[in-house]
C-alpha cells in the first residue's frame, strides 16, 4: 500500500513538471517571428527622389571598368541623354533611358538590421559607386556592395546613412555596366540592354 501511495506521487509530480514544461514551450515565441528581422510589411521609399522641382541631370559611374558620367537635357518637351566622351549622336538613349528608369524606381528590399561592421557587406571598399547630380544641385552617393547569401539580393548603401540595404539582384547593372555599353553602334537585337529592359519590366510587374 505504502509503495502505491510513493507511485502515485511521483507519477504526479512527473505530470506537474511535464505540464510546466509544455506551457513553457506554448508562451516561447515562434522561431524566425521576430518582430525586428520581419521586414515583409516594410514599405520602403524610392532612394533616389524626384520631383518637379529636383530631376536629374548627371549621373556619374565609377566601377573597375573606370569611371564616366551621363548628362541629361530637355530638349522641345522630351529627354536628350548624352554620354561624356562620346562623339556628339553616339549616346544609345533607350540603354541610358533604363538606366535613369532604375534609379528613379530604385527601392531596398530589406533593411539590415545590425550594419556597424560594413566590411561583412563589402561596403568597407565598395565595389561601385552611383553619383547622382539634382537640378537643385543636390547629390546623392550610391555605394554598392557584395551579394547577399542565398540570392536575395545585393548590398548597398548611401554615403551619409549608416544604414545598410538589400536591392533586387537585377538593380545592380546601373553600378556595373562600362561606357561602351552606353554606345549607340552596340544596340543591336542581342544586346545586353534587351535582357536589362527586360529585368527592369518584370521588376515593375511583381512589385
Amino acid at each position: 500500500m505504502k509503495k502505491q501511495k510513493n507511485a502515485l506521487i511521483v507519477v504526479s509530480i512527473i505530470f506537474v513538471l511535464l505540464l510546466g514544461l509544455l506551457f513553457l514551450l506554448i508562451s516561447m515565441p515562434a522561431p524566425g517571428k521576430n518582430a525586428s528581422l520581419d521586414t515583409s510589411s516594410v514599405a520602403f521609399e524610392n532612394i533616389v527622389k524626384v520631383t518637379d522641382d529636383k530631376k536629374i541631370v548627371n549621373v556619374a559611374v565609377k566601377n573597375q571598368n573606370g569611371d564616366y558620367e551621363i548628362k541629361v537635357e530637355t530638349m522641345d518637351d522630351s529627354q536628350v541623354y548624352t554620354v561624356v566622351g562620346l562623339e556628339e549622336g553616339k549616346t544609345s538613349q533607350s540603354k541610358v533611358e533604363v538606366l535613369y528608369d532604375s534609379l528613379v524606381n530604385l527601392k531596398p528590399t530589406q533593411k539590415i538590421d545590425d550594419s556597424k561592421d560594413l566590411s561583412a557587406y563589402g561596403l568597407d571598399a565598395p565595389a561601385a559607386e552611383v553619383i547622382v547630380t539634382f537640378s537643385n544641385n543636390e547629390k546623392i552617393n550610391l555605394l554598392l556592395g557584395n551579394d547577399a547569401p542565398l540570392g536575395k539580393g545585393v548590398y548597398i548603401r548611401v554615403e551619409g546613412d549608416e544604414n545598410v540595404y538589400l536591392i533586387d539582384t537585377a538593380d545592380k547593372e546601373i553600378f556595373l555596366n562600362e561606357q561602351g555599353f552606353y554606345q549607340k553602334d552596340e544596340e543591336t537585337s542581342n544586346s545586353p540592354t534587351n535582357q536589362q529592359q527586360t529585368n527592369y519590366i518584370e521588376k515593375l510587374i511583381n512589385n
